[in-house]
């Protein structure tokens, strides 16, 4: 769980393994936090947006991470199909290596909106680390 703060960074390894995904959207345009004006599209944001952790009498023993991914893209389609992957690829999905220990990864929400002549496609998920 020392590690829950860089869900991020694994959110970026577990989607760099879809090789469909990575045709549609480069994992170097997949940005933490912010975007620089002008990045070309498509391209998403990933970025923690809370941590709860879990504790007993012994001590920490599971953290819950809320992520938040937006896709952008100049076509509304493209941007869809790009949003329906990574929920289609994260969701149930689970990672393990010597760093961190993710059980759970659930879609929380979704949403769509329209900014600055692009279509944004939001998803939030809760992953559960141990």
């Amino acid at each position: 769980m020392t590690n829950s703060l860089l869900i991020t960074k694994y959110i970026r390894t577990i989607l760099s393994q879809n090789a469909y995904l990575m045709k549609k959207i480069p994992i170097k345009r997949f940005f933490p936090i912010e975007v620089k004006q002008g990045t070309k599209f498509p391209f998403a944001v990933i970025s923690r947006t809370g941590m709860i952790d879990t504790q007993s009498k012994d001590g920490i023993y599971e953290d819950t991470v809320t992520v938040s991914i937006i896709v952008v893209d100049d076509n509304y389609y493209g941007s869809l199909e790009i949003a329906n992957e990574i929920r289609n690829w994260l969701e149930g999905h689970s990672y393990k290596d010597e760093t961190i220990n993710i059980t759970r990864m659930k879609l929380n929400s979704a949403s769509e909106g329209y900014y600055n002549d692009a279509f944004v496609e939001e998803l939030i998920f809760t992953i559960t680390i141990n």
